[in-house]
């Protein structure tokens, strides 16, 4: 028997009569043992290294840690169901089939966002602003912390529903405008999307210049703004 046909052989049949092959079997486990590889990785290596030096709550270390074991979580059974061909479609309608990996999907994607808001919001942007106000007296920075968290949430989470949105091909078309006689503008899910992620970009953009660049530059200057 050669390398083909043993991948090909079938080893049981799911519903709709889905067989899964030795080959498919393979693939899953060796799916399953980069990402726990990589799971220990980043729990065990990475996350530490990005906490130290840093005053955490415990709470907020705990988060990171299971939002990060969930993203691994629903990766892996993301890209197992499909690589074990099992991927059931829990809605077959006209024009309408809702899959298993769609529903594993769009947790994954929505714990994505949640791990990159909390990320950026309570460790990256955090630290820029204290180590922009190290030797500054207390100013407006602290006042202004809520509208910059909400900005980065509501950029993170738009990120993921325009994932979602072209993933899931459910960007469908809204409305279409007219240019002029020959020409029409049809305007989609991901282009109303795309226009509130440039608003919010620009608006978080705003803030650290004026916030942390600029005022760490009068700052430097010895300038009183």
């Amino acid at each position: 028997m050669d390398v083909q046909a043993f991948l090909d052989q079938i080893i049981f049949t799911l519903w709709n009569d889905r067989e899964v092959t030795t080959g498919h079997l393979i693939g899953f486990g060796l799916i399953v043992l980069v990402l726990f590889a990589l799971q220990r990785i980043t729990v065990r290596r990475l996350l530490p290294f990005l906490f130290r030096d840093k005053d955490l709550d415990r709470s907020l270390k705990r988060k990171i840690r299971r939002l990060t074991n969930y993203v691994f979580l629903f990766g892996g059974l993301t890209i197992g169901i499909k690589l074990l061909n099992a991927d059931y479609n829990l809605i077959d309608r006209e024009n309408v089939n809702f899959y298993v990996s769609y529903l594993l999907g769009s947790v994954l994607i929505w714990q994505l966002a949640r791990l990159v808001d909390t990320l950026l919001s309570k460790l990256l942007i955090p630290f820029l602003v204290r180590k922009n106000a190290k030797e500054a007296e207390p100013t407006t920075l602290t006042a202004q912390m809520p509208v910059r968290d909400r900005n980065l949430q509501y950029i993170v989470y738009a990120l993921a529903a325009l994932l979602f949105v072209i993933i899931f091909g459910l960007n469908r078309t809204v409305g279409t405008v007219g240019l002029n006689d020959d020409q029409q503008l049809t305007i989609r899910v991901s282009n109303i999307i795309w226009a509130v992620l440039i608003f919010l970009i620009a608006r978080f953009l705003y803030w650290m210049i004026v916030n942390i660049f600029l005022d760490s530059l009068y700052r430097n200057k010895k300038m009183n703004i």
